[in-house]
């Protein structure tokens, strides 16, 4: 008997992995404002959890936005390259293929209806919650497609997570539990550019210490970026903090890296 429906679009990987991106994007910063609140009387356990989130956005910067999303620059040595694949799976942000079509898409219909993500066309808590960006395909990263690594980690995409949180488990419980508390931080993270890097004239946000303390691996300058997309320095003015920026120049100096603008 064929499978309908509901049913039958479980059986979906494309419809699986947005259900689950959808609710994670809900339930995960719950849990995370439950776990920091339990662990308020631990300051240094909070500072590591914001370090982790740090090192999530260095990778996000550098290799989902910088390389494959703009082709700012690529690596040379294939060990970054996976390295950049494996965090960007367990960080449950969306598989490379994923993240770089529904970015590619965003800079093509910039704040239209078309726009994945667009804070004028949907609610701010929409954008920030329940982020449904069914409507990127692959289409929009056909150059990513044919790469044999970035196929890879999106086929194997779940089963990496799940060794990862077992591995997580058997060293210790709450390893996995803190792992969980990052999943939900870093996301509303990420999301919080899409809302507070537009502000209706598409220029970057004034300088605000508070926004410059999350984002100092330079994607707070989300209006410098949309005003040159293919530029891999996010930083104009001398107070505009960009790491990603340095780090890759780090890369490029080691020869494990290329800027290609």
């Amino acid at each position: 008997m064929k499978i309908t429906g509901f049913l039958a679009s479980m059986f979906d990987r494309r419809i699986f992995d947005r259900n689950v991106f959808l609710v994670s994007s809900a339930v995960f910063p719950i849990y995370t404002l439950y776990w920091c609140a339990i662990h308020l009387d631990n300051p240094a356990l909070l500072l590591t959890l914001y370090l982790v989130m740090f090192l999530g956005g260095i990778n996000l910067t550098l290799f989902p936005h910088r390389c494959w999303s703009h082709g700012c620059w690529q690596p040379t040595a294939r060990w970054l390259h996976w390295l950049g694949l494996f965090v960007n799976t367990i960080t449950v942000s969306g598989n490379s293929l994923f993240w770089a079509a529904t970015h590619r898409k965003h800079h093509k219909f910039q704040d239209t209806y078309r726009d994945p993500h667009s804070p004028y066309h949907m609610s701010r808590w929409k954008v920030m919650f329940w982020p449904d960006r069914n409507n990127s395909t692959l289409d929009f990263v056909p150059d990513l497609v044919k790469d044999p690594d970035h196929m890879f980690f999106t086929n194997y995409y779940w089963y990496i997570n799940i060794i990862w949180w077992a591995v997580l488990l058997v060293i210790d419980p709450a390893l996995l539990l803190f792992w969980f508390a990052f999943l939900g931080g870093y996301g509303i993270k990420m999301r919080l550019v899409n809302i507070l890097g537009h502000n209706g004239n598409h220029t970057h946000t004034n300088f605000n210490p508070l926004f410059m303390l999350i984002y100092p691996h330079g994607e707070a300058w989300h209006g410098n970026h949309h005003e040159d997309p293919k530029n891999w320095y996010y930083g104009r003015k001398w107070y505009e903090i960009d790491i990603g920026a340095w780090l890759l120049l780090l890369f490029v100096k080691l020869k494990i890296a290329k800027i290609n603008t």
